[in-house]
């Protein structure tokens, strides 16, 4: 009887020791596909336990990490097992910069929190639509936003996929602006600059803390690019070719002495259906 009871606890430890390597297993994968969602971690076995808690904190460092830097830098650095490390490479990219006009008089207007909570809910909108389109968000820079196409993921069609998101951008900024958290703020324009070139992309900056970024004239341009959106500008259009699920207007305009480029063209980006989302 003895001996069965002994076998009997063996067994059932054994249950418990394999159910807790199975949690382990999983834990691990997900960590793999950088599914960082949190879970628990309770299992009989102390041990397992530890190492279940360590994936766990390990999952909260890669959450915090994928809200400061892009997550498909994150996703490759994971997958080639090695830090970061400073350079870069030349890379056709898509470039945007965008920015909000009359949102400096009305940040005076604001208090500080209601300030936050309103930055917050527009970048949320401006972050959904460039990532629903393929594009990976740089950086914010006070109310404007700098994203990428290309890098690090490549895609063939980076340019069509950027144009598309300067539409998502409006769309959901407009549904932003009729909502019910924007009530009782003015709506706001967003100007736009994108521009396709080829500029050195990668991890920029000192070596004990740098940043995934583009460098480059092109990038200047782009800048310089969205400046040029103010309504005092007059224009002369000409129809280009595009996909079908958008139109772009080209129109000469000349950038400044700055910029080494001196000449460039700016484009409008329109909707099709129906001109719902066309430019000012």
């Amino acid at each position: 009887m003895i001996i069965g009871l002994v076998l009997l606890g063996g067994g059932g430890a054994l249950l418990a020791l394999r159910s807790g390597l199975g949690r382990i297993r999983k834990a691990a994968a997900r960590m793999h596909n950088l599914e960082c969602m949190s879970a628990t971690t309770k299992t009989p076995g102390r041990d397992v336990h530890e190492v279940l808690n360590g994936l766990e904190q390990a999952k909260t460092a890669l959450r915090g990490m994928g809200k400061y830097a892009p997550l498909d830098v994150v996703r490759e650095l994971y997958a080639a097992n090695r830090e970061p490390a400073l350079g870069g490479e030349l890379r056709e990219l898509s470039i945007l910069f965008t920015d909000l006009e009359g949102f400096t008089s009305l940040s005076e207007r604001l208090s500080p929190d209601e300030l936050a909570r309103a930055l917050g809910l527009y970048f949320e909108a401006m972050t959904e639509a460039v990532r629903s389109c393929g594009g990976t968000i740089d950086k914010f820079i006070g109310d404007a936003v700098m994203a990428l196409w290309n890098a690090p993921t490549q895609r063939r069609d980076h340019s069509q996929l950027a144009c598309a998101a300067v539409l998502a951008c409006r769309k959901v900024t407009d549904r932003l602006y009729r909502s019910s958290a924007w009530a009782g703020l003015p709506p706001l324009r967003t100007r736009f600059g994108l521009h396709r070139d080829t500029v050195m992309v990668g991890h920029f900056g000192a070596p004990e803390r740098f940043s995934y970024t583009a460098l480059g004239d092109g990038v200047n341009l782009a800048s310089r690019l969205e400046g040029l959106c103010k309504p005092t500008w007059s224009v002369r259009r000409k129809r280009c070719s595009a996909p079908r699920s958008t139109r772009t207007t080209r129109a000469s305009a000349r950038i400044g002495r700055r910029c080494r480029l001196a000449k460039s063209s700016r484009y409008r980006t329109s909707s099709s259906a129906g001109g719902k989302y066309r430019s000012e």
